[in-house]
């Protein structure tokens, strides 16, 4: 029998006010829902079929997020961690950093290996005080 990991995130309510980094990375979820885990720090969910950024409005103390390596097309819903402060979005199918503004903590920002082909776009990350790290490009990635 074949497994083809995890299709769908459920049943982490017992967890939900404990739990301080989650892992779900390489697993075949397609959709960010059912985290209401309000302490959470670190999410990882990297290498899955996700297409956009959803669902964290439970998880508003979240730190860390790993999605590289998926299908997103857009940054959006970000205003949902305000506490957010290193974001991995590498070698997804973003071509545009509108709504990384909304972001005010954001210190490392991982972008190589996605589809921005308009210098113009690193006018998002104006105003971004916190931003220390910023990546275009990355071996294991690619550049943008």
């Amino acid at each position: 029998m074949i497994d083809n990991g995890i299709k769908r995130i459920d049943n982490l309510a017992c967890v939900g006010y404990t739990l301080v980094s989650l892992t779900l990375c390489d697993q075949n979820i397609t959709h960010m829902e059912n985290l209401y885990l309000p302490n959470l720090r670190e999410l990882f969910m990297h290498r899955n079929k996700i297409v956009e950024i959803d669902g964290l409005e439970g998880c508003q103390r979240l730190r860390k997020l790993w999605l590289f390596q998926n299908f997103i097309t857009n940054i959006n819903n970000l205003h949902n961690v305000p506490e957010l402060e290193e974001l991995w979005l590498h070698a997804n199918k973003i071509s545009s950093l509108d709504g990384i503004q909304c972001v005010p903590r954001l210190a490392n920002l991982g972008i190589s290996g996605n589809p921005i082909t308009e210098f113009s776009e690193i006018n998002h990350l104006i105003g971004m005080n916190k931003l220390v790290e910023l990546t275009l490009s990355d071996w294991h990635f690619g550049r943008t």
